[in-house]
């Protein structure tokens, strides 16, 4: 015996003939929900603001690597005479 979930009641499956659209589709909405619950788009946010951060990181310091290389060029240039 299969046993389903819609509108918060156990529905007992025990032949093709008792699942009806109603609760196919109920059962396919509910699976939605389940699946894009808030607590999931959450995470979904925490794993995107942290790959911003850890992309972010290596973009700065290449940066000023690359400001400090062209002030340390342009500052052996000059000539004191």
């Amino acid at each position: 015996m299969n046993s389903l979930i819609a509108n918060g009641v156990w529905v007992d499956v025990t032949d093709d003939e008792s699942i009806d659209f109603y609760t196919v589709v109920t059962l396919s909405l509910y699976r939605y929900y389940l699946f894009f619950s808030p607590f999931k788009q959450i995470e979904m946010i925490e794993v995107f603001l942290f790959g911003i951060v850890l992309g972010l990181i290596p973009i700065t310091l290449a940066g000023l690597f690359v400001t400090a290389y062209l002030q340390y060029s342009a500052a052996i240039s000059w000539t004191f005479d």
